[in-house]
Formats: C-alpha cells, structure tokens, sequence
C-alpha cells in the first residue's frame, strides 16, 4: 500500500472517528437537556446585555444550552456567598 493511500484512510478514519464521538457527546448532551426540563421554570429577570451575551457566548463554545451554563454557574456564586 503506498504512503499517499495509507495517509487516505488514516484520514478518512479520524473523520470516522471524529463523527462517532460527536455523536456520543450530542446524544449525551440531548439526554441530560431531557431530564432537566423536569425541574426548569421560566422566569424574567432583567440582566446586563453584556452577560446575556456572555452566556450565549460561553453556550456556544461549550456546546450547552443556555439552561445549563446558568444552572453550571449559580452554584459556584451561591456557594461563594455561604462562606
């Protein structure tokens, strides 16, 4: 097999690879999305633009729901404000 096929198929199985992992994250992700709608209340707060946007940001780059890195952050602050 010559080296230009070799580096083909080592390319085609990390994009394999690459896919079957996303998926798993995805799928993950959609799981824990699905449990916590159980417990989600929806209420109105008024909040700089700035951190809207922030948290947008943060979702996007994490691959979360707005839901979850609101409910990943208060903890910490609450947590901070107990001791």
């Amino acid at each position: 097999m010559s080296l230009h096929r070799l580096g083909a198929r080592l390319t085609r199985l990390e994009h394999d690879a690459r896919r079957v992992l996303w998926t798993a994250y995805f799928r993950a992700s959609c799981v824990r999305c699905f449990l916590d709608l159980e417990s989600i209340e929806r209420p109105t707060f008024h909040v700089e633009q700035r951190w809207i946007e922030a948290i947008r940001r943060q979702a996007d780059l994490d691959g979360l729901t707005i839901t979850q890195v609101v409910n990943e952050a208060f903890p910490s602050f609450f947590m901070d404000k107990r001791t």
